[in-house]
């Protein structure tokens, strides 16, 4: 099963699991980088997300303002969370 099937059959730790092996394989991949990316910011891991924004960003300047579009709204949510626990 491929990634985006696993993550439309809501198995997202599996298709975690198959993105992060692919993409340690094609390292290159941005479209494989960029899936693994939603599911880990879907997934609430904010620190490994915006890991691999950065790396989108080094691999591709092109993409540099979406990235930073993302990485502001990673950091909106890491502050909501902390709000929230208050």
């Amino acid at each position: 099963m491929e990634a985006k099937e696993l993550i439309r059959a809501g198995k997202l730790s599996e298709a975690r699991k198959l993105l992060t092996e692919e993409v340690r394989k094609l390292p290159g991949d941005l479209s494989k980088r960029t899936l693994l990316f939603q599911v880990l910011a879907f997934s609430g891991e904010w620190g490994k997300a915006q890991n691999h924004l950065d790396i989108i960003a080094n691999q591709d300047s092109k993409k540099e303002t979406g990235v930073q579009v993302f990485k502001n709204l990673l950091q909106a949510e890491k502050q909501r969370g902390e709000v929230l626990k208050l």
